[in-house]
């Protein structure tokens, strides 16, 4: 089992909204074809679309998805609960921006089975140098500060995710009505390479249209000045594209696995299909400031989530 990512074929034009309504998407006069929605679709249910559709595909699907990998299904059942990504883990992966964009109607709303060896031993020395303290003094602490707005009409965004990540322990809190947000990080976490990440899953915002695209997520691999400043956050508006879609495998290169600090076998970590659920996915740059070289070809990282509101 290997990595596989969506490519988008053929580009189209054509306006969603125009299209026929149908149980699984709208149907394209134009082409004859019904149009899969892959929206709102976790990316267990996009590898059993692609699967069942033989590689002969038109879908919806947003540049979040065409960016996050997803495993083929062999030997899995419809009703497995078996994939990585649930519907709210899918909404937190690393994404880019493309070209071609369709608008959506705006909506107010607000593995371990066998561990091979100990991966603290392969960790960035600032979390294996450094014993953790568990008093409570404000010195031991850093406030990381920051507001979020929209790039186009500076909008302040209420309720975006922050989280801080290291390979051993997740900080979250959300913005506030004025798009500011705080949280408390131990300083013995902070390092020249602190990767933050900014998702969008129930954010409250509505543009000065009756449009709204929604945002994307965003990795930010930030220094230690920065984490010390107050840090801006423009959030970049969700395109989506639609059109011939296939699936591709890139050189079988294996990411690396972390949970709570240890390193998983890929291969171990693929047959635990009850507990992938709980990783949260990272490409080559922030997987390499999380974990150094050894993640080049990526992360699936899971540890201690800590809720800071």
């Amino acid at each position: 089992m290997q990595n596989k990512f969506l490519k988008l074929e053929k580009p189209c034009t054509e306006n969603w909204e125009d299209m026929v309504p149908n149980k699984k998407g709208n149907y394209c006069n134009l082409c004859a074809k019904n149009v899969i929605d892959f929206t709102g679709l976790s990316h267990f249910e996009i590898a059993q679309e692609m699967k069942l559709a033989n590689g002969n595909i038109c879908a919806r699907v947003t540049s979040e998805q065409l960016n996050a990998p997803f495993f083929e299904l062999e030997n899995h059942t419809k009703n497995s609960n078996c994939f990585p990504y649930s519907k709210i883990a899918a909404g937190i992966i690393l994404a880019s921006s493309f070209v071609v964009s369709q608008p959506i109607l705006a909506k107010e709303y607000k593995i371990e089975n066998k561990i091979e060896q100990a991966f603290t031993t392969n960790l960035k020395s600032k979390n294996k140098k450094r014993p953790i303290n568990n008093t409570t003094s404000n010195a031991l602490f850093t406030i990381v500060k920051g507001k979020v707005v929209s790039e186009k009409e500076s909008l302040p965004i209420q309720n975006a995710k922050i989280t801080f990540v290291t390979s051993q322990k997740i900080w979250i809190t959300h913005t506030l009505k004025d798009g500011t947000f705080s949280m408390q990080v131990p300083t013995e976490f902070i390092d020249d390479d602190n990767v933050m990440r900014i998702s969008f899953d129930k954010v409250e915002y509505k543009n000065k249209e009756d449009y709204f695209f929604g945002f994307e997520t965003e990795d930010l691999v930030l220094t230690k000045k920065e984490i010390n400043s107050i840090i801006s956050i423009q959030a970049r508006p969700l395109n989506i594209v639609m059109g011939g879609i296939s699936s591709y495998s890139e050189k079988p290169r294996e990411p690396l696995v972390v949970k709570n600090g240890i390193q998983i076998p890929f291969k171990e970590f693929i047959k635990d299909r009850s507990d992938m659920q709980k990783y949260i996915y990272f490409s080559s740059k922030s997987a390499i400031a999380l974990c150094g070289k050894k993640a080049q070809y990526g992360l699936y990282l899971s540890v201690e989530v800590i809720e800071t509101n």
